[in-house]
C-alpha cells in the first residue's frame, strides 16, 4: 500500500510541475520588475511539488532498499507509550517554537520601549532589523536545535551550530533577495 501511494504521490507531483504549474499560473517562479524583486505565483507549487516529488521518491526507496520488519515481530512488540510520547514531544517542541515566532518580535519591542531606546510599536518596527529577524531566530533555531537534540539523546555544539546555519539560510533565501517579502510572524501584519 504504501508503494502504490508513494508512487502515485510521484506522478502527482510530476503532472504538476510539467503540466498544471506552465498551464495555470501567470507568473514564473521569480518576478523581477525595475524597482523590485518578488515571488512569482509558481514558486510555492513548484517548491512543494518538488519537495513531494523527492519525498516520496525517499519513500519508495526505503520500500525497496530497507528489510522491513515482519508483522510477527510487530504484533509482539507494544510501542504505542513510546509513540505517544514522541507525537506528545514533537507537539511541544512545534508549539513553542511558533509561540516563540509570534511573541518574540513583541517582547523585544516592549524591552526596548522600557529602556527608552524606541517608542514605536511592535506593527511599526516589524519590517526593520532587529525587529523582523527576532521572532524566526529565536523559533526557528529553537525547533530545529529541539529536534536535532531529542533524537539524538543529547544536547551538543554541533546541533546548536546546524540550527544557527539553518535559521541564516532561511533568512538569506527567503529575506534579502525579495524587497517586498516579510518573515513570519510579520507578513500578515
Amino acid at each position: 500500500m504504501t508503494k502504490l501511494a508513494a508512487f502515485f504521490l510521484c506522478l502527482f507531483s510530476l503532472v504538476t510541475l510539467g503540466v498544471w504549474i506552465p498551464s495555470d499560473v501567470e507568473t514564473g517562479l521569480i518576478e523581477t520588475s525595475r524597482y523590485a524583486t518578488n515571488i512569482g505565483d509558481a514558486l510555492y507549487p513548484s517548491f512543494i511539488a518538488i519537495l513531494l516529488c523527492f519525498l516520496s521518491v525517499a519513500l519508495l526507496m526505503q520500500e525497496y532498499l530497507i528489510k522491513q520488519s515482519t508483522d510477527e515481530n510487530v504484533a509482539n512488540d507494544d510501542k504505542s507509550y513510546e509513540r505517544f510520547y514522541a507525537i506528545f514531544t514533537i507537539f511541544t517542541i512545534l508549539l513553542i517554537s511558533m509561540l516563540l515566532i509570534v511573541s518574540a518580535g513583541n517582547v523585544l519591542t516592549k524591552i526596548t520601549n522600557i529602556i527608552g531606546i524606541t517608542d514605536n510599536t511592535y506593527r511599526q518596527l516589524s519590517a526593520t532589523a532587529p525587529y523582523k529577524y527576532t521572532g524566526i531566530s529565536l523559533g526557528g533555531f529553537f525547533l530545529v536545535f529541539s529536534l536535532i537534540s531529542w533524537v539524538q539523546q543529547e544536547i551538543t555544539l554541533r546541533a546548536a551550530g546546524i540550527a544557527a546555519g539553518m535559521v541564516l539560510i532561511l533568512i538569506f533565501a527567503y529575506d534579502v533577495p525579495f524587497d517586498t517579502l516579510l518573515l513570519p510572524p510579520n507578513g500578515g501584519q
